[in-house]
C-alpha cells in the first residue's frame, strides 16, 4: 500500500516505488484526486487528469492554495466529518458550490479513513448561526457555561464555534463524565451547567441540549487546578489558549497552552497515526477506548477494522517502567481481548460478517514515546498478549503521536502522520539531503502555543517547532530519530555519537533490561561518556565485554563508552524514567 505525505516542500508518494513532487500544483491535485476517491496506488499515474481538475477550478475562480500554514486563507483543517455528515450536507454544499465557487473550502481529513470530505464555508457558518439560535432558544444565554463532548466530532465543533460566538463558556468533558466529576465541574462553574451527552445528570436548573450522543468508557482525572486553581480544561470566550499539565521527558512538570483549534486538531491528530486500510478493505470502523484524554496529552486507543486488518490500539507510556505492568497484567491474567472495548465489539459483531471476532486476535499494540523501546517489553507483550508492540514518535509540544512506524524495530521511525509535516534541516534551516542527519522541525494544527507559568504565556512557536531531537531522512519519505540534539557527544576522536544508537545495541544484548547513557566530566582529550545498563546478570566481567563488541559493531569503536557499569536496577525518577542526572551524579563519584 502507497503512503502519500508532505516532506521538505515535497510531496512524496511511496510504496513499491518512490515519488516526489514539488509542493505547487502537483501536489494540490494529488491531495484533489483522494478527495475525488482515486486511490493513493493510482496517484503517479494520475497526475494528467489532476491537471484537467485543477484548471475546472481555476476557470471556477475557486480559491484554493497549499500553504505551509495550513489555517492559511482557501484551505482549511478540521477534524473529523464523519460519512454521515458529509453525506448530509452534500447536496447543499454542491448547490451552494455552484452559485458560489470562491465560498468553497476544502476540508481534509486524511485520518483513519483516507478520504476528504467537503463543506462550503457559508455552510459551516450556517451551522454556527442554527446552533448559537438555539441556545438562546433554550434558554442558554452569555455567561452560562455548557459542557461538551471533548470528541472531535463536527457536533463538537461547530457547539464550541457557536458558544463562543454568543459568549457562553464552554468545558470540555469526556462523554462518559462520571457523577463526580459533574460535582467537580459544578464546583468550578457554577449552578447553571447544560450537559450535553444524553441521559447523565444534570446539576439543578441545567437543561440538557441533545447534540452529541454518550460514548461508552470511563473518566481519567485530567480536570486538574490550573496555577491560579481554574480548572486546565476550562475554555471561555476570554482564554487565549488551553492550558494542559504534562512532563517532558526528563520528567519536569509543564504546563502546555494550546490555542482552541489547536486542541480539537491534537485528538484528530493522534487518531491519524493509525495504519492505512488495506488493498479493497473500503470498510472500516473507528472506535476510541477509555484511554482517550483532553488534547491527546495522555493516550488515545485508535481502533480501525477493515477486511483483513488488525485492530490497533495506542498507548501511551510504554517505556522503562512498563514491565512491571505488563507483569501484573500476566499475575491478572489479562488478555489482549479483555482490553478491547464494548464499543469495537459492537462494531465487529454489527459490521461486515468478514469481522469476525478472531480478528481480535491480530491486536496490535503502538508505543507512544521519543525514547528506545527495548526488546525485553516487546518480548513481554507478546509473551502475555500474544501480539506485537510497535512505536510510535511524539512529544507534549505536538499534542500526541505524529510518526507512524510500521516495522516491529528499536529504532523511532516512521511516515509522518496525514495533516502533520516534518522536515529535517541542517543548522542554518536548509533541507537535509536523504540519509543527513539533522535537526527535526514539525508542523500542525495541534502544536502547542507556548507555555504556562506565572509570568504569562512564554516560548510562543509560531510556524515551525523545533523538536529538539536529530533525525534523518529516509529514501521511502519515513524518517529515523538518532538522538537528542544537545545529548550528542564528542568523542575523543572527534566523531558525534547518538546516545540512542548506543542504547539501542546495548538493548539488544541478551539479559539487558534497560540502558541508558550518560555524559561523564570531560577530559583534557575531550568528552567522556558512560553507559549503564540494568540486567539480571551474575558475570559482570562477560556483560562488559558483550557489550562493547555488540557498541562496537553496530556503531563503531569511537562510540564504546569510557564506562559500562552493570547494575541490578537503574535510579528512576517520579514518572518512572531512567533518573539520567542522579545516574550521572553516581558514575562520575565511582570514578
Amino acid at each position: 500500500m502507497a503512503k502519500l505525505f508532505l516532506d521538505n516542500d515535497r510531496l512524496v508518494i511511496s510504496g513499491d516505488g518512490y515519488h516526489e513532487f514539488a509542493v505547487t500544483e502537483d501536489a494540490l491535485a494529488a491531495i484533489l484526486l483522494v478527495s475525488l476517491g482515486y486511490g493513493v496506488d493510482d496517484l503517479p499515474h494520475r497526475l494528467a487528469d489532476a491537471e484537467t481538475a485543477l484548471q475546472t477550478l481555476r476557470d471556477a475562480d475557486v480559491n484554493l492554495a497549499l500553504s505551509p500554514n495550513p489555517t492559511a486563507k482557501g484551505f482549511h483543517f478540521l477534524p473529523h466529518v464523519t460519512p454521515s455528515h458529509q453525506r448530509m450536507l452534500s447536496g447543499r454544499l454542491a448547490q451552494r458550490a455552484a452559485q458560489q465557487p470562491e465560498a468553497l473550502a476544502l476540508i481534509l481529513d486524511m485520518g483513519p479513513d483516507t478520504g476528504a470530505y467537503e463543506i462550503s464555508a457559508e455552510d459551516l457558518h450556517a451551522l454556527v448561526s442554527d446552533v448559537a439560535a438555539r441556545f438562546a432558544g433554550e434558554g442558554i444565554v452569555a455567561g452560562d457555561h455548557i459542557a461538551v463532548s471533548s470528541n472531535p466530532t463536527l457536533e463538537s465543533i461547530v457547539l464550541l464555534h457557536a458558544a463562543w460566538e454568543v459568549g457562553i463558556s464552554a468545558v470540555l468533558v469526556r462523554d462518559s463524565a462520571s457523577d463526580a466529576l459533574m460535582e467537580v465541574i459544578d464546583q468550578h462553574v457554577g449552578p447553571k451547567l447544560w450537559f450535553l451527552p444524553e441521559g447523565k445528570k444534570v446539576p439543578a436548573g441545567g437543561k440538557v441540549v441533545r447534540l452529541t450522543g454518550a460514548a461508552s468508557g470511563g473518566f481519567d482525572d485530567w480536570l486538574d487546578a490550573g496555577p491560579m486553581g481554574e480548572p486546565v480544561c476550562k475554555v471561555t470566550p476570554e482564554t487565549e489558549a488551553v492550558v494542559v499539565p504534562s512532563s517532558g521527558s526528563t520528567g519536569e512538570p509543564k504546563l502546555l497552552a494550546l490555542s482552541h483549534r489547536g486542541l480539537f486538531h491534537s485528538t484528530h491528530l493522534a487518531l491519524s497515526s493509525a495504519p492505512e486500510p488495506v488493498d479493497g478493505g473500503a470498510h472500516r470502523h473507528s472506535s476510541s477506548t477509555d484511554l482517550t484524554a483532553i488534547a491527546g496529552l495522555r493516550s488515545l486507543a485508535a481502533l480501525p477494522l477493515v477486511s483483513h486488518h488488525a485492530a490497533v490500539i495506542l498507548v501511551d507510556g510504554i517505556r522503562e517502567s512498563s514491565l512491571g505492568i505488563l507483569e501484573a497484567f500476566g499475575r491478572l491474567k489479562v488478555t489482549h481481548a479483555q482490553v478491547i472495548p464494548g464499543s469495537l465489539r459492537a462494531a465487529i459483531e454489527m459490521g461486515d460478517s468478514r469481522l469476525g471476532a478472531l480478528h481480535l486476535k491480530n491486536l496490535v499494540l503502538v508505543a507512544s514515546g521519543t525514547g528506545v523501546l527495548h526488546g525485553a517489553i516487546r518480548d513481554e507483550t507478546a509473551r502475555i498478549f500474544g501480539c506485537v508492540l510497535r512505536d510510535n514518535y511524539g512529544m507534549n509540544e505536538c499534542t500526541g503521536a505524529f510518526a507512524w512506524n510500521d516495522e516491529a524495530t528499536v529504532s523511532t521511525a516512521g511516515a509522518p502522520s496525514f495533516n502533520t509535516l516534518v522536515r529535517i534541516v541542517r543548522t542554518d534551516g536548509t533541507p537535509c539531503e536523504i540519509g543527513e542527519t539533522g535537526h527535526v522541525r514539525i508542523f500542525s494544527e495541534g502544536l502547542f502555543s507556548g507555555q504556562y507559568t506565572s509570568a504569562g504565556y512564554i516560548e510562543r512557536h509560531r510556524g515551525w517547532f523545533t523538536a529538539g531531537d536529530l533525525g534523518v531522512r529516509q529514501r521511502d519519505g519515513s524518517f529515523a530519530i538518532v538522538g537528542r540534539s544537545h545529548d550528542l557527544i564528542k568523542s575523543q576522536e572527534g566523531e558525534f555519537i547518538s546516545p540512542i544508537a548506543i542504547e539501542s545495541a546495548a538493548l539488544r544484548v541478551a539479559s539487558v533490561q534497560d540502558a541508558v547513557v550518560v555524559k561523564l566530566p570531560a577530559s583534557q582529550r575531550g568528552e567522556r561518556f558512560a553507559l549503564a545498563v540494568e540486567a539480571a546478570q551474575n558475570d559482570n566481567n562477560w556483560l562488559t565485554m558483550a557489550l562493547s563488541q555488540a557498541i562496537n559493531a553496530s556503531v563503531g569503536p569511537f562510540a564504546v563508552p569510557d564506562k559500562i557499569s552493570v547494575l541490578a536496577s537503574l535510579p528512576r525518577a517520579a514518572n518512572g524514567k531512567p533518573d539520567r542526572a542522579r545516574l550521572a551524579s553516581m558514575l562520575a563519584e565511582n570514578g
